[in-house]
């Protein structure tokens, strides 16, 4: 039994040496301070946050044939807004607009032309245009949104407005 105590003990210290016990200390502490300096792998990047559309903003119906609506404004880069209208009562033809400068009783100089909007299902329709005007400057409170009785160049008279109200409709 000594035999086999003494052949045990003489084992431990070739056991413990084989662990990495040994003089390679100082080894064994740069590995483990490389493996903890090792940069931690980047973070996944968090999903782009939904654009704002703006609330959305009435347009009323004008003339004998006035077609009620709203619209929403967005800003599109620095110098452009894109302008999404939706007219209702719209019978069968397609109505084509513009942004103004102006009031909807006192319609200005036409500042961009709007995507035609064409009626789909129940005299209902919408377009949405991007024009090259910054939404800071439509939103001034002195532009507004107006729509006729007719594509082309020969529009007829509006039937719809809106106006773009300071600060663009920004929510």
């Amino acid at each position: 039994m000594n035999a086999k105590r003494f052949w045990a003990m003489s084992a431990l210290p070739l056991a413990l040496a084989a662990c990495g016990g040994g003089d390679d200390a100082k080894t064994d502490a740069a590995a483990d301070s490389t493996v903890a300096a090792a940069p931690a792998a980047p973070a996944p990047a968090a999903p782009a946050a939904p654009a704002n559309t703006g609330p959305k903003i009435s347009m009323d119906a004008i003339g004998g044939k006035g077609m009620p609506g709203e619209m929403q404004l967005m800003a599109h880069g620095a110098s452009e807004t894109m302008i999404t209208v939706s007219l209702m009562d719209m019978g069968t033809g397609a109505s084509g607009g513009h942004v103004h400068e102006g009031t909807c009783a006192e319609p200005g100089k036409v500042v961009a032309p709007l995507q035609d909007v064409a009626p789909v299902a129940n005299g209902q329709g919408s377009a949405t245009s991007t024009v090259p005007v910054a939404l800071s400057t439509l939103g001034d409170g002195k532009h507004i949104v107006v729509y006729h009785e007719r594509t082309g160049t020969d529009h007829g008279n509006p039937v719809s407005c809106g106006a773009i109200p300071a600060g663009g409709g920004a929510a």
